[in-house]
């Protein structure tokens, strides 16, 4: 039997390192991969988004995916939170919605959010809403308002919540410290890995 000693990508073929390097860059950011397999897309102008559930108790251990968009390119989405109940720890660290300024959860996020009402207007033509549960206590989820409007007609001054609901806010583009790697940074730190191995493994080999 082959022992892990004896494993060494320098009896390999460079294609064999390539794929190798690429498998364990994906294995990597893997780590940041998104909440939901699906998402309910919203294209019309204007709506109501309910959580799971409602108007009754949502369920434990749910996640569930919305992603607005307005119908033309040169419109934004004025997002209102209406109503949000839900358990409320900490930081939002159980149950809570998250509001991402883009097409999906790798856009810059506003905050985990689990109570008061809140408002946003979006930077381009996407808004994107994540509801995620816990195993324990729950309640109606929340209800979400959106309209989309021509981008010139709007102010895109958003209040940024970086320390989870209830927490300190700041106003601008801000940036997400509440524990979720963006689209960005996770597409970055597959670049630096796999540009790392390969000049580690298999330049140095060649």
């Amino acid at each position: 039997m082959t022992s892990l000693k004896q494993f060494s990508l320098k009896n390999m073929t460079i294609d064999q390192k390539i794929g190798y390097l690429i498998f364990c860059s994906c294995f990597v950011v893997n780590v940041f991969a998104g909440t939901c397999n699906t998402t309910t897309h919203y294209r019309n102008g204007n709506g109501t988004i309910y959580g799971p559930g409602w108007p009754f108790q949502y369920p434990n251990n749910v996640s569930k995916c919305w992603r607005i968009e307005a119908p033309f390119t040169n419109h934004v989405v004025k997002l209102n939170i209406d109503t949000l109940d839900m358990e409320a720890c900490s930081l939002c660290g159980c149950d809570y919605i998250e509001v991402f300024n883009g097409y999906d959860e790798y856009s810059l996020s506003f905050g985990r959010l689990c109570s008061r009402s809140w408002q946003f207007t979006s930077t381009g033509r996407y808004f994107y809403l994540t509801f995620t549960s816990d195993g324990s206590r729950n309640g109606k989820a929340f209800t979400a308002s959106y309209v989309a409007e021509p981008k010139d007609n709007t102010n895109n001054s958003n209040s940024i919540n970086i320390n989870g609901d209830g927490g300190k806010t700041k106003t601008g583009s801000g940036s997400k410290t509440t524990g979720y790697a963006g689209g960005g940074v996770g597409t970055f730190v597959f670049i630096i890995i796999l540009a790392c191995l390969y000049q580690r493994y298999c330049k140095k080999d060649d």
